[in-house]
């Protein structure tokens, strides 16, 4: 099986290089005129054995092969570096000072939080003393209360800018979106660009929803089927579609567009069969899935559909050819990430190709374990077969990420996965015509889908929860379940061993990590976090965390402590703890202001202290 889809999908195997590219990219920084030269090396390699004698062509036939993967991946690790803002000499970051000013433009709609709004904005210029310089990059800003910006408002900004951490940093850092900025006041200036028709829509279909489907938790709901907004669903709602393994149904997926494609090829049959019309139908269905997926966010997974469908509707309507899916899919995943190489590390696109991928290889030999004469019974089958197959490849990233595994998901997707189809369907035509009776019934039905789900939800054993694996462990669990797709017995037993051995090791492991203001201390799969406790002792290891200003008078015995965390501001005298504690290292934690840390880096470097920065560096770690 998997022998004759190697040599059917050639942009899988060009796919595997840029992967490979794209993940060296990620760890190793490659100047761009070294980068340049061994990318023309590899295309001369490539270029100049057809020009030679057949002879020597035919002996260089695999020099050819390898000149031409490395020069794709060498492709992607340029990729990856082009992609991140940080590296153009324009990029807000350089030419970022306290005092700074900047004019901003909103991308987005102002979203209500929990105690603010939040609009993110692209960044025009910064005025340093009164000099306007155009520069480029992105910002998130916080408003204490509700304004009446919309998007394409352009403002000048001030305040304490600062660095996005932890975490959703890192999450943000993807987009290109490295700094944020809590306003109290700001200056909205002229002109700027009017509501686009993508915003206008939206709006339209939240205002629409909204007074017919009137209940929170069933509005909601709707929101997130229809165009993926998830502002207001309810916390619990969510949790409870995650425990079940059904959140993908208010995330939209592939799932969405493909009901929007199926039914736009229905409603179209009616047209001839004539050249024109076949070019017409194609340029139809790509221009209503491609606004579909801007409508939505434009997510990776929505991308992945709408690249796929795009590529398919070419190819039979305007190319009249059929084309291979599986080489149909590695192309949308290469396209992608050719376009943002960041998609790699993004969990849905990474779960929405692993689970298509599941289901084109699996679907039919699950189906084939089980022939149903009754035609009905068999549909629900065919619904089982397909949610199996989507999990062969999904669960052990969704181990990895989530930590949890939803034991009652067939049962749940049997239910969620054709009511919502349905919901979907009503949403859209109450959208085209608003009618009273179809919200209540739209409403009837996100109410009995919830019930479902939280009765699932409540069941004990619903879910299996605190699943720790690493990433080596990941790797094993897609080798053994390869290894038995392939009836590699002994394979899978091989690697199931080093499975087990890589769980032990992780069961010994000790560590300290210090993020987001916390100490976490490790042992084995246990982990205990320390938020606001002034000492902490793990292993023969003392931490002290400092938050307020040292006594006045030192002790007259220096006190012994491994690691001194500053966190919260304190008002420290770098130069005097010497005075007070023996130490080993400084640690700056990402709750102080930019500002004292910048302040506390110039003091170490001077006295010198050996030192370590969280918001700069990352999370602090400790392997004892």
């Amino acid at each position: 099986m998997f022998v004759n889809l190697w040599r059917k999908t050639p942009f899988l195997r060009l796919l595997i290089p840029l992967t490979a590219g794209i993940i060296i990219g990620m760890y190793l920084t490659v100047p761009v005129g070294v980068l340049f030269l061994l990318f023309s090396i590899c295309i001369t390699g490539w270029v100049i054995p057809p020009f030679l004698k057949l002879s020597t062509h035919f002996a260089l036939r695999h020099v050819q092969g390898v000149c031409i993967h490395a020069a794709i991946c060498l492709f992607g690790i340029g990729l990856f570096y082009q992609s991140d803002i940080r590296h153009k000499t324009n990029w807000m970051g350089h030419h970022l000072k306290d005092c700074s000013q900047l004019i901003v433009s909103l991308t987005e709609q102002p979203i209500k939080k929990a105690k603010s709004w939040k609009a993110e904005a692209r960044v025009l210029a910064i005025m340093n003393s009164g000099q306007a310089q155009p520069v480029t990059g992105k910002i998130l800003l916080y408003f204490r209360k509700e304004s009446n910006l919309r998007y394409g408002n352009r403002l000048i900004i001030e305040g304490e800018i600062q660095k996005i951490r932890g975490d959703y940093g890192k999450y943000c850092g993807r987009k290109n979106l490295f700094h944020q900025v809590f306003l109290k006041n700001w200056q909205t200036l002229p002109g700027g660009k009017s509501q686009n028709w993508l915003i206008t829509t939206r709006e339209y279909c939240l205002k629409t929803l909204r007074r017919y489907i009137p209940r929170q938790q069933e509005y909601g709901i709707a929101q997130a089927l229809l165009i993926g907004y998830r502002e207001e669903l309810d916390k619990d709602i969510v949790q409870a579609y995650t425990n079940t393994g059904v959140v993908h149904i208010i995330a939209i997926s592939g799932l969405h567009l493909g009901l929007i494609y199926i039914t736009l090829l229905q409603m179209l049959k009616w047209l001839p069969k004539k050249r024109w019309a076949e070019i017409s139908k194609a340029l139809l269905v790509i221009f209503v899935l491609w606004a579909f997926s801007l409508l939505t966010g434009a997510s990776a997974s929505v991308l992945r559909s709408a690249v796929m469908f795009t590529t398919i509707a070419i190819g039979q309507f305007m190319l009249a050819r059929y084309s291979n899916i599986y080489n149909t899919l590695a192309a949308a995943a290469f396209m992608l990430l050719s376009y943002h190489p960041y998609f790699l590390l993004d969990v849905g696109f990474q779960l929405s190709f692993l689970a298509v991928g599941g289901i084109l290889l699996c679907y039919q030999p699950i189906y084939d374990w089980w022939l149903i004469k009754h035609k009905w019974l068999d549909k629900l089958w065919q619904m089982i077969a397909v949610s199996l197959a989507a999990q062969i490849f999904t669960w052990p990233v969704c181990l990895y990420y989530f930590h949890q595994f939803p034991n009652f998901f067939l049962l749940a997707n049997l239910v969620a996965v054709p009511l919502s189809t349905i919901l979907l369907y009503g949403e859209i035509i109450l959208v085209a015509i608003p009618n009273l009776w179809l919200g209540k019934l739209l409403t009837w039905g996100i109410m009995g889908m919830n019930t479902w789900i939280q009765w699932l939800d409540k069941i004990p054993g619903a879910v299996t929860n605190n699943i720790q694996i690493s990433l080596q462990q990941t790797i094993c669990l897609y080798g053994i379940t390869i290894a038995l797709l392939l009836k590699r017995g002994m394979g899978a037993l091989t690697i199931g061993v080093l499975f087990a051995g890589l769980h032990a090791y992780d069961n010994m492991q000790k560590k300290i990590i210090i993020y987001n203001g916390t100490v976490a201390c490790i042992y084995g799969r246990q982990k205990k976090e320390h938020k606001t406790e002034t000492l902490i002792q793990f292993e023969g290891k003392r931490i002290l965390r400092l938050t307020g200003r040292l006594p006045n008078k030192p002790p007259a015995k220096r006190i012994k402590i491994d690691y001194i965390l500053l966190s919260h501001n304190p008002r420290v005298d770098i130069s005097r703890l010497h005075d007070y504690f023996i130490y080993e290292l400084i640690i700056f934690d990402d709750s102080n202001a930019p500002f004292l840390i910048r302040k506390w880096k110039s003091a170490c470097k001077k006295l010198p202290l050996r030192f370590f920065s969280v918001p700069d560096e990352g999370a602090f770690v400790v392997n004892l």
